[in-house]
Order: structure tokens, then C-alpha cells, then sequence
């Protein structure tokens, strides 16, 4: 589906193009990790913009690229004059890409994808065309987004059997592409990254570590959010260490020796601190990795249980992670925050007195 007038504007002007460089693009390489040379594709090329990230901050030797408007392959191929013959460009349809099977090592979709009718047959073709083993690098608008009033009222898109982050998960499973990471923002847009398995099944993709390991610390965010407490305690080695602030001082220092231990305090935080019909809601800040760790910059809120006030605080966690599975942790806080906010208000004097450690110990 072609953009409307408001949507054209949108997307050429300088604003996106720095958005697209400095925080879409950027969330797609922590995922996924740089490219280290081989041939792109870009599906929607816009007006050349995603080219040029391509080759210069994945790393690509090609880029090919592609949109359904007339008028934007022109501006891209003006913009991208000087890229020549490093970059070829056409008019072309997703859903029937112009290229032989197996052509790329990478294909980019820089919100395109919610603009296709039939999305699913986008994505078989994104799968036709990568080499087993290439990588699909998508960032992409979700349900509640095109759905929205405010959306549709000044947009153009699709509206039936529009996907969120499951759905569009499932259907790369479906098109026979191996998700790899994935970050949701809001339900609004979401990052992935998936690949084509170099065999007949979905084994054999792989991403850098430390793109993995940030990976790992996002899902325990995303489950700690849906309140998934055996999805927590999947992502953990049995012999995990998990060392946190108790809340009344530097001193007051809680640790958990295992997975059971770390998901019945989350169990019982949730009603006895927080109110469960708000849940724990962190947002990650920032995360930073190096060789088995990573930091993560995070902001928590909810309401307290006992006085319905909002609870909003920053904490700096440290990650350790071994063959996949997260070892250790160090959480840090605001602790005087949180005892006045969460603990007092539940008449517990420190983090290390909550009543359910005592009986669970």
C-alpha cells in the first residue's frame, strides 16, 4: 500500500532520518549484531536513508533496494548517486521480490511490513530470498498502533488482520525463519531479528554472544512485565545467585541461591508490595555488555498494595551469564525510596524481614 500525503511528509523530512540512524537502526544492531560484509536487501528503500545505514554502520559490501512508489525510488537513487555500484535500486513489491532464491546475506525492513495487506506472504518471500544461514532485521509499527483512532484518522494503513509482537513471531516461525531477539516498545513498534537455518529445520542460526546475552536480560524484563514467573525461571542456571538491596540501607542485602527462591519472593511481591493488577513495570533504560556481562540501566514503577500510591524507581542491575542461562545477580536501588514507598506501608521494617523469606527459608 502506497503512503498518503501526511505519511510522505513523515518520512522524508530530517527528523526520521536521524530517528531511523541514531535509535531504530541502533536497536536492530544490539539484536542482531553487524553484517561484516555480504549482500543486503532492503525492502521499502524510502528515499535511500536505509541504505546508507546498511553500509555504514552494518557493514554490508551491497545493498539492493526496493519500494512500491515511483517517486521514492527516484529520491533514492539521487541520494545515493555517489554509492554506485555498491547500491541497485527498482519499483518492486514485497510480496514479489524481483531476485533469484538464496541472493542476500541480510534483508532490511525498516517499518515496512505493516503496510502490506498480506504480510504473511511478505515474509515467505523475505525467506525465498535470503541464503541459508542470512539474517532478516526488521523494525516494525503493531496492531495497537495501526489501529489506533489517532492512526487511522491521519494514516493509510491496512487494517485487517494487522499483527503485535506474538503474531508477527509466529509468523516468521511460519514462514520458516528462526527468530533470534526481539524488543517491544510499548505496544506500539517492536525490533526483530530472525534468520533463515541453514538446514531444513530452525537449527543452526546464531547471533554474537554479547547480542544474545542482551537478549536473555530483555526476556527476564518481558516476563518480570507479564507477571510469567515460570518464564523467569527458565532463563536461570539452577545455581543462581541473585544479590539485592533490601530497601533500608546498604547494609540490608536480600540474595537468592536458585530460581525457586528469586520466583516465590516475585510471587509474593506481587500482592504482598505491589499491586498485582498493576504488576512490576520496568522499562530498560540502557544495557551495556561485555564478554558474559551485562548492565542494564532500568526504571521500575507500579501502584503499592497498601496505599495504591504510584511507585516509580531507577535500578542498576549487573547480569552474569553462562551457556545461555543467567548465574548472577546484583540489583541496586534507591533502597530508602522503596521502604518508604513498598516496605513501611506493608509493616515491614527491611527487605530481609519480609515475612515470606522467614517461612520460605
Amino acid at each position: 500500500m502506497l503512503l498518503n500525503r501526511v505519511e510522505y511528509l513523515l518520512m522524508n523530512n530530517p527528523l526520521r532520518a536521524i530517528l531511523q540512524r541514531r535509535f531504530e537502526a541502533r536497536r536492530l544492531l544490539r539484536l542482531g549484531g553487524p553484517l561484516q560484509g555480504g549482500a543486503a536487501l532492503e525492502v521499502g528503500c524510502g528515499r535511500g536513508v536505509g541504505a546508507e545505514i546498511i553500509l555504514d554502520l552494518f557493514g554490508a559490501t551491497t545493498v539492493d533496494g526496493f519500494d512500491l512508489d515511483p517517486r521514492m525510488v527516484g529520491r533514492a537513487r539521487r541520494r545515493l548517486r555517489s554509492r554506485e555500484p555498491r547500491v541497485r535500486l527498482w519499483v518492486g513489491d514485497v510480496t514479489a521480490i524481483a531476485a533469484p532464491d538464496s541472493a542476500y546475506d541480510a534483508v532490511f525492513d525498516f517499518g515496512i511490513i505493516h503496510h502490506v495487506p498480506d504480510w504473511r506472504c511478505a515474509l515467505a518471500e523475505i525467506r525465498r530470498v535470503l541464503k541459508p544461514g542470512g539474517r532478516f532485521y526488521a523494525e516494525e509499527m503493531l496492531r495497537r498502533f495501526v489501529n489506533h483512532p489517532v492512526a487511522r484518522s491521519l494514516l493509510e494503513h491496512p487494517q485487517a488482520d494487522r499483527f503485535d509482537s506474538g503474531s508477527f513471531l509466529e509468523g516468521l516461525r511460519a514462514a520458516g525463519l528462526t527468530p533470534l531477539a526481539s524488543q517491544q516498545l510499548g505496544s506500539a513498534a517492536a525490533w526483530f531479528v530472525s534468520c533463515r537455518p541453514p538446514g531444513g529445520g530452525h537449527e543452526g542460526c546464531s547471533i554474537p554472544h554479547i547480542a544474545r546475552n542482551k537478549d536473555l536480560v530483555r526476556r527476564y524484563f518481558d516476563a518480570i512485565r507479564t507477571g510469567d514467573l515460570e518464564r523467569i525461571a527458565s532463563l536461570m542456571a539452577p545455581d543462581l545467585r541473585f544479590r539485592c538491596a533490601g530497601g533500608n540501607g546498604a547494609q540490608d542485602l536480600v540474595i537468592f541461591s536458585s530460581p525457586e527462591e528469586l520466583v516465590d519472593d516475585l510471587r509474593h511481591n506481587l500482592g504482598g508490595l505491589y499491586d498485582p493488577a498493576v504488576g512490576i513495570q520496568p522499562e530498560i533504560l540502557s544495557l551495556t555488555a561485555e564478554q558474559d556481562r551485562v548492565a542494564a540501566e532500568v526504571r521500575i514503577r507500579g501502584r503499592a498494595a497498601r496505599t495504591g500510591e504510584s511507585y516509580d524507581n531507577l535500578y542498576a542491575f549487573f547480569f552474569w551469564v553462562r551457556d545461555g542461562a543467567i548465574i548472577e545477580v546484583h540489583e541496586h536501588l534507591d533502597t530508602a525510596y522503596t521502604g518508604e514507598k513498598l516496605l513501611k506501608p506493608a509493616g515491614i521494617a527491611s527487605g530481609s524481614e519480609m515475612p515470606w523469606l522467614k517461612t520460605s527459608r
